[in-house]
């Protein structure tokens, strides 16, 4: 099992040094602005794991967490094709470090012709109570 330092030093690692080069690389940088490439990949990453259904409004007051105001709209003008690009490299960088700390056990996707990664957006429902007459 990893140590503590282990893994802040892997995710600095990502989110820090990987996270800049990928934005520049892929163009998420084009401007002069606060929110850089790996700021935006700390918002959304850790935006959604605190809160999987998060808005706009949500994930542009975690960026005030990390010192930065931006707008809904501001925000929304950044999740582009180009940023979904980047965000799916800074992924298998991330994989990448894991497999070498951890290995991952490759054989088990032999048999396999790929593995997709789907939507994996949770919609709640509203419980419904059937009506009394249908349970009859």
């Amino acid at each position: 099992m990893p140590s503590i330092d282990e893994i802040v030093g892997a995710l600095q690692k990502i989110f820090g040094e990987r996270a800049k080069a990928l934005a520049n690389e892929q163009g998420v940088n084009k401007r002069s602005s606060k929110i850089t490439g790996t700021i935006l990949a700390l918002v959304l990453v850790t935006g959604f794991m605190s809160q999987p259904g998060a808005s706009l409004n949500q994930l542009s007051q975690i960026a005030q967490q990390f010192g930065v105001n931006v707008t809904r709209s501001g925000l929304s003008q950044r999740l582009t094709s180009v940023t979904v690009e980047f965000l799916r490299l800074l992924f298998e960088e991330a994989l990448q470090v894991w497999q070498q700390r951890e290995g991952l056990w490759l054989e088990l996707f032999e048999p396999f012709r790929g593995v997709y990664l789907i939507d994996s957006t949770h919609i709640g429902l509203a419980n419904y109570n059937e009506p009394e007459e249908l349970n009859n």
